[in-house]
């Protein structure tokens, strides 16, 4: 449902829209189109999206492109464990379309204002 509602609040902003139901989806389109940015969910069959984050960002081709992680883990320690990934941006389900728009507005523009993160930052090597 929620990947639904985000293709639909992107397409919205006239956004160009990729869709992958898995890693291994995403690792066969990123062949052909590298994306702007990246929207991943934690919880996906076969491949979670930990495992995609940390194959994205351990790869040359793929590391620059900023990740949002889109979840419903929303515990303290999910959140650093996600930014201790190389997340560049955490979003909780349920979220508005404010708190998404933002994230994605904030990582396009280049700003590098990691506000979100800053309560998390003194924690991180403790996960």
């Amino acid at each position: 449902m929620y990947n639904l509602i985000v293709r639909l609040m992107l397409e919205q902003e006239e956004f160009n829209v990729k869709y992958a139901y898995s890693g291994s989806q995403l690792f066969a389109v990123l062949k052909e189109q590298k994306p702007d940015l990246i929207i991943l969910d934690v919880m996906m069959p076969l491949m979670d999206g930990l495992e995609v984050l940390r194959r994205l960002k351990g790869a040359p081709e793929t590391s620059s492109i900023p990740v949002i992680l889109l979840t419903a883990l929303d515990r303290y320690v999910d959140k650093l464990t996600g930014y201790r990934m190389g997340a560049d941006h955490y979003v909780t389900k349920p979220f508005t379309r404010t708190q998404l728009m933002a994230g994605i507005n904030r990582l396009l523009s280049g700003v590098q204002d990691h506000s979100g993160e800053g309560m998390y930052q003194g924690q991180l090597d403790n996960v």
